[in-house]
């Protein structure tokens, strides 16, 4: 009898399960320590949108990030070089056969469930479940060093998504809402992707050899 075709694991669906399944441990942790967390981000997004104020600012906090990028890019570092080399082949690697509406996908779902994990949760419920006046801010700090943990291929990548987390937190807290740090989350990746897959200008350091 004749076994069936091996069938390659669709990366597609595989990430989009992986962030989407964040964003369901955030709910889930949420309900946990009675945080409606869906039905705050239900009533966020529907009173206000992506083109409100709010939804204004998270396309606008995209711009130093990417500006911040685009420095990170331009520095002769042997560990700065060395990670965008590894990042640079790991996104086309991963990424590379993927269209734009999925990496458009892929991105906002990332944008969401990151959020809501690392921000909503790991900032918030802190919040909830103390009354000290430092709580925001010790949130913050230990949200984005887990932030960054979670994105620590190297240890330089560590420091920098670290330094990301505590933008997005700051974003959170000056605006109590988690759409203008899930928009520039999402947005933010998915032109950084786009980069990344499309030019051969960005990330061209990171094909040089390190000496």
């Amino acid at each position: 009898m004749n076994r069936p075709p091996h069938r390659a694991p669709n990366i597609f669906i595989m990430t989009l399960a992986f962030e989407g399944g964040l964003a369901v441990i955030a709910v889930g942790i949420a309900w946990w320590i009675r945080y409606d967390l869906l039905a705050s981000c239900a009533r966020d997004f529907a009173s206000r949108g992506i083109l409100s104020n709010l939804g204004m600012a998270g396309v606008a906090a995209t711009i130093p990030l990417l500006f911040g990028a685009w420095i990170v890019n331009r520095i002769s570092w042997r560990s700065i070089r060395s990670m965008n080399r590894m990042v640079s082949r790991f996104v086309r690697k991963l990424f590379g056969s993927f269209s734009v509406t999925q990496l458009a996908l892929v991105s906002m779902f990332a944008g969401v469930g990151e959020e809501w994990l690392f921000r909503g949760v790991l900032i918030e419920g802190p919040c909830l479940l103390a009354v000290h006046d430092w709580t925001p801010y010790i949130s913050l700090i230990l949200s984005s060093l887990l932030f960054g943990l979670a994105h620590a291929f190297t240890r330089t990548y560590f420091v920098l998504a670290s330094l990301a987390g505590f933008y997005f937190g700051g974003l959170y807290l000056i605006s109590q809402s988690l759409l203008p740090s899930t928009i520039a989350h999402g947005l933010y990746d998915f032109v950084i992707l786009l980069i990344i897959l499309r030019s051969r200008g960005f990330h061209a350091k990171a094909q040089e050899k390190v000496h």
